[in-house]
């Protein structure tokens, strides 16, 4: 039986947090020269090739990718390009919060590399779009705060990095937001 034949629910392949090269820790190893040129084109395909039927783009602090994903994948189906299957792009960024902690933010489909641009100004980050060292003036609870007022979901990042190596004064100031 076929993945089109199967009744009931449909089960979606979903990668909730990648990267593209507009982050600067993208394809890290051996061959990162190599990935941080790949195109638009290459990358979809590259999801596309392992049947992945959803993908969160979430750069360090840019949505900078968003759009001309959107864009080559509109183009690849108009020209049928070899490869090509339907794939959902969720627009997403994972802003690197003042204190060291990452947060993700989700949002529509219809969300623009415009729209994170602005949500990144709100939140204080003046640093490099992609930089995943450079991070915000706003807290943690400002930035989730900032995301649900742009109708969007705010996820922590990497959890279990931050309860290991958050040193005291950043676990401090986020314990005294919480309580």
């Amino acid at each position: 039986m076929s993945r089109d034949q199967i009744f009931g629910a449909k089960w979606w392949k979903f990668d909730f947090h990648t990267h593209t090269p507009a982050s600067d820790d993208y394809g890290n190893g051996p061959l990162q020269e190599a990935l941080k040129k790949r195109s638009p084109c290459e990358w979809l395909l590259d999801f596309m090739r392992n049947e992945i039927d959803c993908v969160a783009v979430t750069d360090h602090n840019s949505g900078g990718w968003v759009d001309q994903l959107k864009n080559e994948l509109t183009k690849m189906e108009q020209e049928k390009i070899e490869g090509f299957r339907p794939l959902y792009i969720f627009p997403r960024v994972e802003i690197s919060v003042n204190g060291g902690i990452h947060i993700l933010a989700i949002f529509d489909l219809k969300t623009s590399s415009q729209d994170i641009a602005g949500l990144l100004g709100a939140v204080g980050f003046t640093g490099m779009y992609g930089k995943t060292d450079d991070c915000t003036s706003k807290t943690v609870l400002e930035v989730i705060s900032e995301i649900v007022k742009r109708k969007g979901i705010a996820l922590p990042a990497h959890v279990d990095k931050w309860l290991y190596e958050a040193d005291c004064k950043t676990y401090r100031c986020t314990t005294q937001e919480v309580t």
